[in-house]
């Protein structure tokens, strides 16, 4: 999980035309750093690195897609990964199409949901260029009534195109994975226009840009933000052999390892077999014989 006080991004679409796209580029970088297939169809390919990851490659008839979210895009930073895949997508011709900009607080969400309606007694806020107003969904806490839940700013159903959205991220852990974690409020600034691969890679100039309008006090040294602009900004695509990627594909799979797991199970003659059964299918004849 992200730290305190860092601004991250926490969802990222790009699309392309049909005619001029990256994914088939995208599906191999994604699997040489540890993504796997968990399904596909004619027009979608969902990739994970573990249960709570995933990676969308969408492929219309009209246009294709990247979409990567949450703990998909923390590990492409923790593995130090990120600015290539972010280059990779900018190989191509492009339009990003949104970005979530991410800030965790160290406070508990009833506590901000108190001081947000003291602030702006109205029911209105400004994220934007307009005053958006407040939306809260909430519900009492199991673990102590109080009330919790999400805060929308300028969209009641979150389709509009600039928006914020502040919510209970403890609550959030425990119930979509039943992690208990400290007190934390996210705030998230969703944008589907005027993006570029730069604010993915450095988010805080649009973070707050927009969020430090009325909701949150702008720090000093924030850094400035342009809507649209990429600074001359270019990241060198890395070009991987398929031996390379075959590779890099092993020593990340999950499912190998636990063939091998399981094959020491057999005993000392264990792995032998498991050669043996990958070697026939490999040749297309039948996996199980008896030892």
């Amino acid at each position: 999980m992200p730290p305190f006080n860092e601004v991250f991004c926490d969802a990222l679409s790009v699309t392309y035309h049909p005619d001029d796209s990256c994914l088939c580029d995208c599906l191999p970088f994604l699997e040489s750093i540890g993504f796997n297939i968990s399904y596909s169809s004619d027009d979608v390919v969902m990739l994970h690195a573990d249960v709570n990851t995933f990676a969308r490659l969408e492929t219309k008839s009209t246009f294709h897609k990247v979409e990567v979210k949450g703990s998909a895009l923390e590990f492409l930073r923790s593995s130090g990964m990120f600015s290539a895949f972010l280059g990779l997508l900018g190989s191509c011709n492009h339009t990003v199409t949104r970005i979530d900009a991410a800030l965790d607080v160290a406070k508990d969400f009833p506590s901000v949901l108190h001081g947000i309606r003291t602030r702006f007694p109205d029911g209105y806020c400004r994220v934007s260029r307009k005053k958006g107003k407040i939306t809260e969904l909430l519900e009492p806490r199991d673990s102590d009534g109080k009330r919790s839940g999400t805060l929308y700013v300028g969209s009641k159903n979150g389709r509009a195109r600039k928006f914020a959205r502040i919510y209970d991220k403890q609550l959030e852990s425990l119930v979509k994975r039943a992690e208990l974690v400290e007190p934390r409020t996210r705030y998230e600034f969703v944008i589907r226009e005027d993006v570029t691969l730069r604010d993915a890679l450095e988010p805080s100039g649009l973070f707050w840009h927009f969020m430090g309008i009325d909701l949150l006090k702008r720090p000093s040294d924030a850094p400035e933000w342009r809507k649209g602009a990429s600074y001359g900004w270019h990241m060198e695509k890395r070009e991987y052999l398929p031996a390379e990627r075959l590779v890099r594909y092993l020593d990340a799979s999950a499912s190998l390892s636990r063939m091998v797991e399981i094959a020491d199970e057999i005993g000392p003659n264990g792995r032998s077999y498991l050669l043996a059964q990958l070697r026939k299918k490999f040749e297309g004849g039948t996996t199980f014989e008896s030892l």
